[in-house]
């Protein structure tokens, strides 16, 4: 494939199954709930497997300061190998694995710059109504009710 084929494939939205979501804000009387969405590192790792092989990217990181970790991604794009840096950070103050999550961001983060990942930024704001004010996790129904949303949208971005 030539570099400009790897990264349109690279760029193209996961299937749903494959996305995550969490609450992120709640509007004033806490009622509602903003999604973000989010891919974990497994899903990053198998669609660079699946587009450029498994001998066509490698990852390296350092630790940083502060629980960061210094990550470098390497892709093989056509003759030459093309490198990404970023920094990667653990999910919260009281993980129970900060330096497996700051690893694992790091990857997200430079996979990023391949395109890989990228469309979770095209989606659209999406609210759920809570079952009760600031209800801390979704429940089966609102997942339910958000990968119904998700699904058809991730297809039709996928056929752009």
């Amino acid at each position: 494939m030539t570099p400009q084929e790897i990264y349109k494939e690279l760029r193209k939205p996961f299937e749903a199954r494959f996305v995550s979501w969490k609450i992120n804000n709640y509007s004033k009387d806490g009622l509602s709930a903003q999604i973000t969405f989010h891919i974990d590192a497994r899903a990053v790792q198998n669609k660079l497997n699946e587009v450029v092989g498994l001998d066509g990217w490698s990852f390296l990181y350092e630790e940083g300061r502060g629980g960061s970790v210094h990550g470098k991604l390497t892709v093989r794009a056509g003759e030459r190998d093309v490198i990404r840096e970023d920094v990667g950070y653990p999910n919260s103050d009281n993980s129970q694995h900060p330096d497996k999550d700051a690893v694992s961001d790091a990857l997200k983060r430079c996979a990023v710059h391949f395109g890989v990942g990228q469309f979770l930024y095209a989606l659209p704001n999406k609210w759920v109504k809570l079952t009760e004010s600031k209800q801390r996790y979704l429940t089966k129904e609102q997942d339910a009710e958000i990968k119904a949303w998700l699904t058809p949208l991730l297809e039709r971005m996928a056929n752009l």
